[in-house]
């Protein structure tokens, strides 16, 4: 009876503590619908009735509305994070956020952390309407071409524009581009008028013409030290005063810029403490290279974002993983992505040198599809990423798959890792990668793989369903982090095996939008600095342009074009090197004793005027208050035009509500599905309703409580034992 009595114990013991198990049941939650409806002027251009919209949907599920913009007042990010309190969010919008409203790309992220559902209304039957602008520098240099480009958005149709400077016609014509680009000369110096007109019958007339005025200052000074007879000595008094020395001066004060050419180890240490004061007052340095140059310590090492060395490359071994995204939804053996790889596969196996090619891809993981080996294995590469099928589908349900960018970058960093050569990535990609979820892991993987010496250069992939205007920018911001090229075709992937030049970095002054056509036969052995930024290099990855973070000092690593790079002083490559002078000078009124300063100037928006003079400033359109070293106030202008402060004229256009129009299909897709939201048209009533029952399931998990369980079990066993104690007592007694 002891084994019994210890059972039973055990039993209760266990019932004192509470036994329970966990039963999953499926609730249907809360489905109920927050409508967000933008009210701005925008949204005029659209046929889309929300109250229509709202009755509808009340017939199925609880609808409550919210109005997020109104009038000219556009802040959508901001008036939609306000509501994410609510776990189904349906968004009626254009989708045109204003720039000081909360970005889409935030927005998305604050939503997942509040587990928000937002859902978009696609919009239809847009009216016609073009909104016209003009974008360029702020000021010219006089006698030099002023280049400036005029913009249309939401152009749908051929229009007619006409563009005007101090009331002369300088284009007039029909355009089927949404950029016509111009330039032109000013003969004065003083402030000109740009007026560019859309002659169009569109929906608001208020966007159809664009003031910009521009400052056109003389010739900046610029200091130029040279030893020998250069191309630079014509090149650069097109657009600059140039003084022409043979060694550097004690006073460096009326330059902007001072320029040395192949004379860097000629400093002496007393003119580098100068240079180093001079570019510390915030002054521009030129350090241009050559047969005499980086030949071993200088002076003026210390103040150059490179420094002697040897940049390897790393023998005539070139090895290339190619990462292609399968994101989003697969439908094909072979995906465009992948064809565009197998294209890239095509011209590298056509290569002399030797050539190592792997393929891997990302969605939700990263894969090896082919290790790497020989080009001559091209054929294999192909059919096997034409092989390689991943999960696509989910209980039969096609499965949006996310781009981990991150996870191939992984798999690429394990393939080179202690591999030899030149190595390099090739991304293909539409560039649609969460901005907060996976971008900032690749980022983190793209700075470890060069820290390898590993190049990432990136396809210039443009998906069709996609808005490419943001994507593209993603594109070339992955390439310049990777210091790789943005390879723009096929053939062009053949640079990389040459000493042409390819911009390595877009997210610069120098370098964004630039384009050139360059070859040099040799260059300086360099290394880049800590503080230095490669902008351009050759095609084998060897610096050519960099310039230091934190100041105005650039240095070029091959010559004038006196024996190494001739190309680069031809006329089809001069924007480069007046970029690269302009950058070092600066802002050309730094040195003036008086300015005026007015930025973009917007109806019904504030407008900071700056001004810099020995004297308080007065006017009756503001009160100045002392900032530092100069002095501010603002104003607010309520009309469009050409206005004036100080005697300074300056530019007033319409509001930014209609400078971005049309439906932003691109911004709304990527809101939506960043979280877990789809996009609806407006008479999907059943398919919205559904996705929110849908989203608004739970499951619940219920306490069954199983203590009296256990306690009818032992009182069983205790009755159970009184019965065979007594039995086995009524036989004793009998006997």
């Amino acid at each position: 009876m002891l084994m019994t009595r210890s059972l039973i114990v055990g039993l209760l013991v266990f019932a004192l503590a509470g036994p329970f198990y966990s039963v999953e049941t499926v609730s249907e939650g809360d489905p109920t619908i927050m409508l967000l409806a933008d009210n701005s002027t925008s949204m005029e251009l659209f046929d889309m009735n929300v109250e229509e919209l709202k009755a509808k949907l009340e017939e199925k599920v609880p609808v409550s509305m919210l109005t997020i913009a109104s009038g000219t007042n556009s802040r959508i990010g901001d008036a939609v994070f306000r509501q994410l309190q609510y776990d189904n969010l349906l968004l009626v919008t254009d989708g045109n956020n204003a720039k000081e409203s909360m970005s889409f790309i935030d927005l998305a992220a604050y939503a997942e952390k509040f587990n928000t559902t937002i859902n978009v209304v696609e919009l239809g039957d847009e009216k016609s309407d073009t909104a016209i602008k003009i974008k360029g520098p702020k000021s010219s240099i006089v006698e030099t071409e002023y280049y400036f480009s005029v913009q249309l958005d939401n152009m749908k149709k051929d229009s007619r524009v006409s563009v005007t400077v101090d009331g002369y016609p300088i284009y007039d014509g029909q355009t089927s581009s949404s950029t016509i680009d111009l330039k032109y000369t000013f003969d004065d110096i003083g402030y000109h008028k740009i007026v560019a007109t859309l002659n169009a019958d569109d929906y608001f007339d208020q966007n159809n013409v664009w003031y910009k005025v521009v400052e056109v200052v003389e010739k900046p000074k610029i200091l130029y030290a040279a030893y020998r007879v250069s191309a630079l000595d014509a090149l650069l008094p097109e657009r600059y005063d140039v003084t022409s020395v043979r060694s550097v001066p004690s006073d460096l004060s009326p330059y902007f810029a001072v320029v040395i050419n192949d004379i860097m180890h000629e400093i002496s240490p007393d003119t580098a403490k100068i240079i180093e004061t001079y570019t510390d007052d915030g002054n521009g340095l030129v350090l241009w290279g050559g047969m005499n140059s980086f030949q071993g310590p200088s002076e003026i090492d210390l103040l150059l974002p490179i420094k002697a060395g040897v940049t390897e490359e790393r023998d005539n071994k070139f090895n290339f993983i190619i990462i292609v995204d399968q994101s989003g939804v697969v439908q094909l053996s072979m995906t465009e992505t992948e064809q565009a790889a197998a294209a890239l596969i095509d011209i590298l196996k056509q290569r002399k040198e030797e050539v190592s090619i792997g393929v891997v891809d990302f969605s939700y993981a990263g894969h090896i599809i082919y290790p790497l080996a020989p080009a001559a294995d091209a054929e294999a590469m192909k059919q096997a990423m034409n092989d390689f099928q991943d999960t696509t589908t989910i209980e039969g349900t096609l499965w949006l798959r996310p781009a981990a960018l991150h996870t191939g970058l992984i798999k690429a960093k394990e393939m080179l890792t202690g591999v030899s050569g030149n190595n390099n990535i090739i991304l293909i990609s539409d560039g649609n990668i969460h901005g907060t979820k996976y971008l900032p892991q690749a980022v983190n993987e793209i700075a470890e793989l060069r820290k390898m010496g590993v190049r990432m250069h990136v396809y210039d992939f443009h998906s069709v369903d996609l808005d490419d205007g943001v994507l593209r920018q993603v594109r070339k911001y992955l390439s310049s982090l990777g210091g790789g090229m943005f390879i723009d075709s096929y053939f062009s992937l053949n640079t990389l095996f040459e000493k042409g030049l390819i911009i390595a970095n877009y997210n610069h002054y120098i370098t964004s939008d630039l384009v050139i056509d360059a070859v040099v036969t040799d260059e300086n052995k360099v290394t880049v600095s800590p503080s230095g930024i490669s902008l351009i290099t050759t095609g084998t990855g060897l610096p050519i342009v960099t310039v230091n973070n934190y100041n105005k000092v650039v240095a070029i690593s091959t010559d004038d074009g006196y024996e190494w790079a001739e190309d680069i002083v031809e006329e089809r490559n001069k924007q480069m090197i007046y970029r690269i002078f302009d950058w070092a000078i600066g802002d050309p009124n730094r040195k003036k004793a008086t300015y005026v300063e007015v930025g973009d100037a917007f109806v019904g928006k504030e407008t900071v005027i700056a001004y810099k003079g020995p004297a308080y400033p007065s006017t009756s359109r503001c009160t100045f208050l002392p900032i530092e070293e100069y002095y501010e106030c603002s104003i607010i202008p309520q009309e469009t035009g050409f206005d004036e402060i100080l005697s300074t004229p300056f530019a007033v256009n319409y509001e930014e509500e209609y400078q971005d129009i049309g439906y932003n299909e691109a911004a709304l897709k990527a809101l939506a599905e960043k979280t877990n939201g789809a996009v609806f048209s407006p008479g999907n009533i059943e398919g919205i309703v559904s996705k929110v029952k849908s989203d608004s399931k739970v499951k619940v998990l219920d306490k069954k409580d199983v203590d009296w369980y256990v306690l009818a079990a032992a009182m069983v066993i205790f009755l159970f034992e009184i019965f065979v104690r007594r039995i086995f007592q009524g036989q004793k007694n009998r006997g």
